[in-house]
């Protein structure tokens, strides 16, 4: 493919006067400058470009050993989070027949009172009656 040639370039020679000669010579000379840089431009390009490529492939390991990671920590919170549930209801049937016994135990209470009550009583009506007996066997 022919290559094309530039403004500058044609206007070089196109040139026939002694000092636009060499004008023409320089501008020459400084697209080919021009042209290295462009080269030189180009491979940094490419090496930006491998480092980015670098830097995303780091990134994106990164997340995949998070994502990983994040994974097996939200197992264990769920783990910790059924066995939390499980210990919260067994608590609470703890604390209900907990509860129901002292209920019980103050209904015992009440009634153990009552009983001692009648069971003084009746000592002391077997006492007098005893002591009756006494005197009316005499």
């Amino acid at each position: 493919m022919p290559q094309k040639t530039s403004k500058k370039t044609k206007k070089a020679e196109n040139s026939t006067e002694d000092g636009a000669s060499e004008d023409a010579m320089a501008t020459l000379q400084g697209d080919d400058s021009a042209s290295k840089e462009c080269e030189g431009s180009s491979e940094a390009n490419a090496t930006t470009d491998n480092t980015d490529n670098a830097i995303l492939q780091a990134i994106n390991g990164l997340k995949t050993e998070f994502s990983s990671k994040l994974d097996g920590l939200l197992s264990a919170v769920n783990s910790v989070k059924s066995e939390l549930t499980s210990c919260q209801k067994r608590i609470s049937e703890t604390e209900e027949r907990i509860s129901n016994a002292e209920d019980d135990v103050v209904s015992l209470q009440s009634r153990a009172e009552s009983l001692e009550e009648q069971v003084a009583k009746l000592t002391s009506k077997l006492d007098s009656s005893e002591n009756r007996s006494r005197i009316s066997n005499l």
